[in-house]
């Protein structure tokens, strides 16, 4: 997973707290590289979703928990993921940007997702 350059500054931006949070999981089907600067997916594939649960209780770690039935999955080459702090596809707001070989879903399986941020 890679942090891009706008959840380094937000991260630094909440030291002084005046950042954004990351809320939202963005899901697609694009492929390209994984850069530090790319603030977006390559390509969305539905709306996003907010977090079904976020833990705090580990000093330094805040792991969030997002979860899409098997209907919002379905017909999805999922290519990338990431978290990002507002609901609107395509806004150069995601904190972190995975990108992997494609995985299909035929509507009959659920995903959920798991996003950890740690500060060392």
């Amino acid at each position: 997973m890679v942090t891009t350059n706008y959840g380094k500054e937000n991260l630094a931006l909440q030291l002084a707290r005046s950042g954004t949070i990351p809320q939202y999981l963005a899901i697609g089907s694009g492929s390209g590289a994984v850069v530090p600067g790319l603030g977006s997916l390559v390509a969305e594939a539905t709306t996003r979703t907010f977090y079904n649960g976020r833990d705090t209780s580990t000093s330094k770690k805040v792991t969030y928990t997002f979860s899409k039935s098997s209907v919002a999955m379905s017909g999805i080459n999922l290519t990338e993921f990431g978290i990002g702090a507002g609901s609107t596809i395509s806004t150069q707001d995601l904190w972190n940007r995975e990108g992997f070989e494609g995985l299909d879903f035929d509507g009959t399986i659920e995903a959920e997702y798991e996003i950890v941020f740690e500060v060392f």
